[in-house]
């Protein structure tokens, strides 16, 4: 007697149930006719499953404990995540997180005495602890806790206030990490004297009240000016002195920067005053040729 592969009711069962094939297509395989195939089914009890409900049968990976425990403790993504990955909602990827008993630690900002150290004594933005957090992809988590332990928040002028006094923001944002950072050579007149006088300022050179030439104090307070010794305001403090206008006028006519019907220029004083190396040098050098 000839032997048939549909005879065996195991080999039959896993190419309908498991595999999800066809009456035709376990047919073809057996070369014989559909009917005969489904006439064996009905013998060993094998019910004919609709089309549309075979692929309901496939495991679904997200069921697996091993699967959600890789990603969700292991890979630490989210239950959104997760849903995404599987194409299902997060309530399925937390159902089924709960059936396995897949739990993971409570994060740092859920215990109240972190969070009030944090926010109220190391004066953390909720954005600065929100960013300690993998999970977390904005602040409103933090503030959310924040509410729920009554800690208070700190209003935005607040806020601002703490976070622009700190001296990584200042360093953010001056010179050249600076938005409006500009090249020497694209700067104005007065945006060249302007970084010019923040360097000094840097190097413990202040603007004076009385003039360091003449020892005067003007009436007025911008009568005190940045002058350029050569007036081509390269990109070097060593170029630039603090003196009163009238001593600034005297030393553009002795430099024959311009000119004047009395005062007649010092031949190479600028040259002069270029060849000296150090800014006490050139002080008493102007000094004495004002004076």
């Amino acid at each position: 007697m000839e032997y048939h592969l549909y005879n065996d009711e195991e080999w039959l069962k896993r190419k309908y149930i498991i595999l999800g094939k066809t009456g035709k297509e376990i047919a073809k395989i057996c070369k014989t006719h559909s009917q005969v195939i489904y006439n064996k089914l009905r013998k060993f009890g094998i019910f004919k499953l609709p089309r549309k409900n075979q692929n309901k049968l496939e495991i679904k990976k997200y069921k697996c404990r091993g699967y959600l425990f890789c990603l969700y403790i292991l890979c630490k993504m989210s239950t959104v995540e997760i849903g995404r990955e599987c194409e299902v909602n997060r309530i399925t990827i937390c159902r089924w997180l709960k059936i396995h008993n897949i739990k993971r630690e409570k994060p740092l900002y859920t215990n109240k005495q972190w969070l009030y150290n944090h926010y109220i004594i190391l004066k953390k933005s909720s954005n600065q602890i929100a960013k300690e957090f993998y999970n977390i992809t904005d602040s409103s988590t933090i503030l959310n806790w924040l509410r729920k332990f009554k800690i208070p928040i700190r209003s935005i002028s607040k806020s601002h206030k703490i976070s622009h006094n700190k001296l990584e923001y200042i360093a953010k944002r001056s010179g050249k990490n600076n938005h409006m950072w500009k090249e020497w050579e694209n700067l104005s007149y007065e945006q060249k004297h302007r970084r010019k006088r923040n360097e000094l300022k840097e190097m413990d050179i202040f603007e004076p009240e009385n003039c360091p030439d003449c020892s005067k104090k003007p009436r007025i307070k911008k009568y005190i000016h940045l002058m350029n010794l050569d007036h081509k305001y390269l990109d070097n403090t060593l170029d630039y002195y603090y003196m009163c206008i009238w001593c600034h006028k005297i030393y553009d006519f002795l430099a024959g920067l311009r000119k004047h019907k009395t005062i007649k220029p010092i031949p190479n004083l600028i040259k002069n005053l270029l060849q000296l190396k150090t800014r006490e040098e050139r002080e008493q050098l102007l000094k004495k040729v004002i004076r």
